[in-house]
């Protein structure tokens, strides 16, 4: 019983080698200042494209937990530090991609919410671009949903457009995006075709 209470030893402790990126609509900060966080107790974050960004979380069993800036402070990290880190983890916890089709849509499915965390990891979409007629065209309504299809697909672009609104509809407390993005350059931006 006493075991309960026994002080957590640092072996206990979130480290560095349980910190995971997850990428997060920008009102996620907004709703964070409204309920009085602090500076040191705002998570590290960095813009990714539009009203996405990229904050970070300990992988803990049955729980991400924010990492702070307290937190980066204590692991005597910098913020690219932080997002090498983090992508390794990421690339450790992911065994396999899944690829689900149907016609010119394209869903990649990794599990525990980290499907829209592949937008960081830029070698797979080299690789996804051979499956596609022209450019690369992303959507990603909640942060375990991301579809992929080919500008060059009108029917694609909008299955893919109708998919975020039914997305969105049933998940409300994860959602991220509503645009579509495109691969430019090895990086994301809005995608207005």
């Amino acid at each position: 019983m006493f075991g309960l209470f026994k002080k957590k030893t640092k072996s206990d402790e979130p480290s560095a080698s349980c910190i995971v990126p997850r990428i997060k609509h920008t009102n996620f900060l907004l709703a964070l200042k409204e309920v009085g966080a602090g500076p040191e107790d705002m998570p590290v974050t960095e813009p990714f494209v539009d009203d996405l960004l990229v904050t970070y979380a300990f992988d803990l069993p049955g729980m991400f937990q924010m990492f702070t800036h307290r937190d980066m402070k204590e692991l005597g990290l910098t913020v690219p530090q932080v997002r090498a880190t983090a992508v390794a983890n990421l690339k450790n916890q992911i065994s396999e991609i899944q690829m689900q089709s149907q016609g010119p849509i394209h869903m990649p499915v990794v599990g525990n919410d980290l499907e829209a965390c592949l937008l960081l990891l830029d070698e797979i979409w080299e690789a996804f671009s051979s499956k596609v007629q022209g450019e690369l065209v992303v959507a990603v309504p909640t942060r375990d949903i991301l579809f992929f299809t080919g500008s060059e697909s009108p029917e694609g672009v909008q299955v893919v457009r109708e998919a975020i609104v039914e997305a969105q509809k049933s998940e409300t407390t994860h959602t991220l995006t509503q645009h579509l993005l495109v691969r430019r350059n090895g990086g994301w931006e809005v995608f207005t075709g």
